[in-house]
């Protein structure tokens, strides 16, 4: 980037210094030159039949885009010979002189005598006020409006540790829900795609993959071709029509206009004892559910309790006799259950991890065999 804005700017300067001042000595007249007022129509005739015959050879040819570039030729020639020409130097001879004439009685205003301590003490003096002004009447600044979305997500979130093909059961009743708020066939809807697992994440760069996780995209049209539709309407009944689902915390978010945010309001709690933090972010958060605050449309919290756990006992005595250490256990388990990438297999320019762990019906038996499988 910074190589990038050098060259820029010095190309600029070499535009600046010598391209324009090459185009300002021809085209532009000076005071000690003759104006022609008048339309020299011999001319103008002689320019516009040479671009007539070139654009009617052009279009024989069969070059009609080239034609029509020797007609665009003829017509903005024959608009600045009758029109623009005597506009252009009635400026030059008339309107830009008085500005300039103003200018020069205007500074000349300014420097004389005192005045320009007057003019520093006006300026200094409107700087104040203006600040005093905005303190007392604060203008209403919104850096990104409220927008109509152009598409809504539907986010699904089970407990972790939920089967994917529960979590995808659920997001097909979402999904129903939603084509039923949509309606068969909606104008204004472009597409609805759903994901579940994968690219299901809360966020545009949340790329992870889970299995409790899940997503519903509505795509809507161009504003211009809604005729009228209010987008945050129909999310407004979307959102309402996705409450009751047993299990599932469902949140309805729109496309943001501008960078990045958080929340527009964060409360943090915090503890040492987690008992204590666990049951007091609970009854807190059901607090503010019983006060119904209008203008509040997700209320949730990011504290995850229900995190499944297997606590395995390891033998130590056992595992140092067999010369085992407590890292090479934790990752044959690792691979045996989420499996481990071993090599690729590559089919012309597409590659596809070949993943090593136990076969699924072992993984689910209570004691796991000492081979594993190639999947």
């Amino acid at each position: 980037m910074p190589v990038t804005l050098i060259l820029t700017l010095f190309a600029s300067l070499f535009v600046a210094y010598i391209i324009n001042p090459v185009f300002a000595v021809t085209f532009m007249k000076h005071e000690y030159d003759e104006v022609e007022h008048k339309t020299n129509y011999k001319n103008l005739i002689i320019v516009s039949g040479i671009f007539l015959a070139l654009a009617l050879i052009s279009y024989f040819a069969g070059g009609f885009a080239i034609g029509n570039i020797f007609i665009a030729a003829l017509l903005l020639n024959a608009l600045y010979r009758l029109l623009l020409k005597s506009a252009i130097i009635g400026f030059q001879t008339t309107t830009w002189p008085w500005v300039l004439n103003q200018y020069e009685r205007t500074l000349v205003f300014s420097l004389r005598g005192r005045n320009p301590w007057y003019i520093l003490a006006s300026v200094v003096s409107l700087l104040i006020f203006s600040f005093f002004l905005i303190s007392v009447v604060k203008p209403k600044v919104l850096f990104f409006p409220d927008n109509n979305p152009t598409y809504v997500n539907v986010y699904v979130k089970m407990p972790e540790g939920t089967d994917q093909n529960v979590t995808d059961s659920v997001t097909t009743l979402v999904e129903k829900r939603v084509t039923q708020v949509l309606g068969e066939k909606n104008p204004v809807v472009e597409s609805i795609i759903t994901n579940g697992g994968l690219n299901a994440g809360d966020g545009m760069f949340d790329r992870s993959v889970s299995s409790s996780k899940g997503k519903v995209t509505v795509n809507f049209t161009e504003s211009k071709f809604r005729n009228g539709v209010s987008t945050q309407d129909i999310m407004d009944k979307i959102r309402a029509n996705l409450k009751n689902i047993p299990g599932a915390t469902i949140s309805v978010e729109k496309n943001k206009m501008g960078p990045p945010t958080g929340k527009p309001i964060n409360i943090e709690v915090t503890g040492e004892n987690l008992d204590d933090l666990m049951a007091t972010s609970i009854s807190f958060k059901s607090y503010l559910d019983s006060l119904r605050i209008p203008g509040i449309e997700q209320l949730k919290s990011d504290f995850d309790n229900n995190k499944p756990e297997i606590i395995i006992q390891i033998d130590r005595v056992r595992a140092n006799r067999e010369g085992l250490s407590l890292g090479q256990i934790g990752l044959e388990l690792r691979t045996a259950i989420f499996g481990k990438e071993i090599s690729k297999y590559k089919e012309d320019e597409d590659e596809y991890p070949i993943q090593l762990r136990y076969a699924e019906k072992e993984r689910t038996k209570s004691s796991m065999p000492s081979l594993p499988t190639v999947t």
